[in-house]
This record gives C-alpha cells, sequence and structure tokens, in this order.
C-alpha cells in the first residue's frame, strides 16, 4: 500500500513537472506576424515611446519626453525567422538622445509571455542614468 502511493505520488509529481516545462517553454517564444501587429508602450524616467506596427508591415514610432519634446518616424518592420527578431528600418535610437535619434535600423527578439508581448530591451539614456526597457503590447 504504502509503495503503490509512493508511485501515484511520484506520477504526479512527474506530470506537473512535464506540464510546467511545455508551458514554460511556450511562454517565451518568438511570436507569428499576425500577433505582433498593434500597440506598444515603453516608457522610461525621462521619455514615454509608443512603437505602433501595422499589418502592411509599416510602422510609427513616437517619443515624448518630460520637458514636452516629441519625435516621430515611420518606417517598415519585418520578421527574421532564423534569427528569431523583428527588423526595423529605419528607427529611433534613444542611447544618445533621450528624445530620440534616427539611425538606419535595429534589430530585437520579440517574445510572447501569455498576453503579453515583449519587444527589447532598449536602452534609453535619461540625464540621471540609462534605463534599459521594453516595448510590451
Amino acid at each position: 500500500m504504502e509503495g503503490e502511493q509512493s508511485m501515484q505520488t511520484w506520477r504526479m509529481i512527474r506530470a506537473v513537472s512535464v506540464s510546467t516545462l511545455i508551458v514554460v517553454c511556450l511562454a517565451c517564444t518568438t511570436t507569428s506576424e499576425p500577433r505582433l501587429v498593434g500597440t506598444y508602450r515603453a516608457d522610461g524616467q525621462c521619455v514615454a515611446i509608443t512603437l505602433v506596427l501595422n499589418p502592411d508591415h509599416s510602422f510609427v514610432q513616437t517619443a515624448q519626453t518630460q520637458t514636452g519634446k516629441a519625435n516621430r518616424l515611420t518606417g517598415k518592420w519585418r520578421v527574421d525567422k532564423k534569427g528569431n527578431t523583428i527588423d526595423f528600418q529605419p528607427f529611433l535610437d534613444f542611447l544618445n538622445n533621450m528624445q530620440g535619434r534616427q539611425v538606419g535600423g535595429a534589430t530585437f527578439p520579440a517574445e510572447t509571455m501569455g498576453l503579453f508581448v515583449r519587444i527589447g530591451p532598449v536602452i534609453v539614456r535619461c540625464p540621471d542614468s540609462d534605463h534599459q526597457i521594453d516595448y510590451v503590447k
């Protein structure tokens, strides 16, 4: 009887472990293009950034600093399935300018986490320090 309960306990532990592993593996994967479409926010201490990915593979990136300065950029995006990333051309870079400076392009990983999609991280340089933030849908 004791051996039978031990075997049942072991089977239950194994089933829960396998189920947990499957959920964890599915929770953080690069997502499909239709799932990427939508509006993302990345809020830093000195800037709020919005990134809108459209179904036609165009995007609009806007940045609003705490001082009221704004910047807006439009471009194209594509999924690189081989590298599990999203490529943007052009893109606003916040590493040397909290308002955003246009660069030729940028590449970020995209991951699903339950109902959320995360793109990033992006580094934002604020007057007091650098911050690593993600675009979250």
